[in-house]
């Protein structure tokens, strides 16, 4: 179910999902800041997932299925235009989009597909382990999209969007940051690289800042985690977004997210993220 809103672009397109609860609103304030960077068009989701009770015949569940589109309907409106207007931003470029699937994960996933969206931005909640940092809509989107992934922190405060960090084990750094170049807004002025060292890699270092790319390569403090020693670097520097690849195997990046042993990433409740899942065939 589409209802179509705004206008058209050719531009790229954000599937930006909420389930119309406090904690979505974050994703919404975010695509929304996003947009007014790269002028996207922001496909506003939100699945019903009405099951059809077994003693219903199938006019009664299609009726009611229609009931609660045209609320879903109001209510979207409602959200999504309240929130422009907290942000004193006009609106513009947007669609909104009703699906009634059973399992919302799945629809995700799926509309993603069937709309051709270029990019999923969702809300995180909680903390803890990987299933209460993102809840398990995102950390299922975040494994299976063959799209870049927008996490953003539930108690996300609207801030300007301009510094990224990008965090890499500069195994395959040529390709990703070209992904950067072409997926976002940053540049060298507002982009930096982090690498947490832990052999000598000053050489690869050097001939990357020859290119005028800011990269901080910190030495692995060996008593600490990777998580950890990441969150040291960011408790002194300030970003607006974090950037990150995902491999064939098991690497930098599901150590980061996906550890043996469930730990608290505290950092990742305050800073959004785009994930580039590389495992994923499109």
């Amino acid at each position: 179910i589409v209802v179509e809103e705004g206008m058209y672009s050719l531009n790229n397109k954000i599937l930006v999902t909420t389930d119309f609860s406090r904690n979505s609103r974050s994703a919404i304030r975010f695509a929304i800041q996003w947009q007014s960077k790269t002028e996207s068009q922001l496909l506003f989701m939100h699945n019903m997932a009405l099951l059809q009770p077994t003693q219903w015949s199938q006019i009664q569940y299609d009726a009611w299925v229609d009931g609660n589109q045209s609320k879903s309907e109001e209510q979207m409106e409602k959200t999504i235009s309240g929130i422009y207007k907290e942000l004193g931003i006009t609106m513009k470029n947007f669609k909104f989009v009703i699906t009634n699937f059973s399992n919302t994960k799945e629809a995700i996933i799926e509309t993603s597909k069937k709309m051709r969206v270029n990019q999923i931005c969702l809300s995180t909640c909680g903390a803890g382990g990987i299933m209460k940092i993102f809840g398990t809509n995102t950390s299922y989107v975040i494994k299976n999209s063959a799209i870049p992934v927008l996490a953003v922190p539930s108690r996300w405060k609207s801030r300007a969007l301009d510094s990224a960090l990008y965090l890499t084990d500069l195994k395959e750094f040529e390709y990703e940051i070209k992904q950067i170049n072409s997926l976002t807004f940053f540049n060298n002025e507002n982009l930096n690289v982090l690498h947490v060292a832990y052999s000598d890699i000053s050489k690869q270092v050097e001939r990357i800042k020859k290119r005028n790319i800011k990269i901080d390569s910190v030495k692995a403090d060996l008593s600490l985690t990777l998580i950890e020693n990441i969150n040291r670097y960011l408790k002194r520097r300030k970003h607006s977004i974090m950037l990150m690849f995902t491999n064939t195997k098991r690497n930098f990046f599901e150590e980061l997210l996906f550890p043996s042993n469930a730990i608290s990433f505290s950092f990742q409740t305050k800073l959004p993220m785009m994930i580039v899942n590389k495992r994923v065939k499109k």
